[in-house]
């Protein structure tokens, strides 16, 4: 089936061989610094969910919501942003998003390492930063801000393992009953994003914001406001100059046809 707009992607297999050695040993070191700082981190929180389970628990769920709203952002900005030859960014962070759209299977060969040393990466400055908050009786919000963050950073993590299982045909059965549950990305929601131009439900943890976000329009919002303040073009590089330009043309045709319908609405007020 042909794509809309034009689409012209990268080549795939180019954008497969960018997975050099340096980047293998870069996600290994990811990992290990994120497993470290994890355990740092629960260590210190861990009295206070001992003597504040209740108030543990909604900090977990805040941090659920956290984790998906904040992948669904890195998700948007690698996806939207950016391009593959940047230095260590373009190479280890949006090249696989981009290979991904290519051939969405791909994600399912790759082993735990390739599959989430990038999210380990991102992960453990915001661990660390946690970890400096003083914790004991008393300090309230700073547990709070521990534990939400503890549980964001963990599912912010575990995020390309959902999303992989996402796209696998026999998840194991924990995780297919998760997905159906809709604690994790379910498989069909999902593949909402993967209908081409790939312009909605960027949010990959469990999905709960995807739709909420894509009614007020908040990544369309910042992808306009960032083109105003830079003149880029979003994801001029994954889908290449022509497609690109022909999708804004017709978010901006949208947005004024939406103006223009709201202003000659009959007024409400007389009656």
């Amino acid at each position: 089936m042909d794509k809309p707009y034009g689409i012209e992607q990268r080549d795939k297999k180019a954008l497969t061989a960018g997975y050099s050695p340096n980047i293998r040993r870069f996600e290994i070191t990811s990992i290990i610094a994120f497993t470290l700082s994890i355990l740092w981190l629960g260590s210190k929180i861990a009295p206070g969910v001992v003597a504040r389970p209740v108030l543990a628990l909604a900090m977990f769920f805040v941090g659920a919501l956290g984790a998906d709203f904040l992948t669904g952002m890195f998700h948007w900005a690698a996806d939207t942003w950016g391009t593959v030859e940047w230095p260590i960014v373009g190479v280890g962070l949006i090249r696989p998003f981009r290979e991904h759209h290519i051939d969405q299977l791909e994600i399912t060969r790759h082993d735990f390492i390739e599959t989430n040393g990038a999210s380990a990466f991102i992960t453990f400055f915001f661990i660390i930063a946690a970890a400096q908050l003083p914790q004991g009786p008393g300090l309230t919000w700073q547990f709070c801000v521990g534990a939400a963050t503890l549980s964001t950073m963990i599912l912010g993590f575990f995020t390309n393992q959902f999303h992989k299982w996402s796209h696998e045909s026999r998840p194991p059965a924990l995780v297919a009953a998760l997905q159906r549950w809709h604690v994790i990305l379910p498989v069909g929601h999902h593949q909402v994003h993967h209908v081409a131009p790939y312009t909605k439900y960027y949010c990959i943890t469990n999905g709960w914001l995807n739709e909420p976000l894509h009614q007020i329009g908040y990544f369309r919002v910042m992808e306009r406001v960032i083109s105003a303040v830079t003149g880029l073009v979003p994801r001029e590089d994954d889908l290449g100059k022509k497609a690109a330009t022909a999708l804004v043309d017709d978010a901006l045709k949208s947005a004024e046809a939406a103006a223009t319908s709201t202003s000659s609405a009959p007024s409400q007020s007389g009656r």
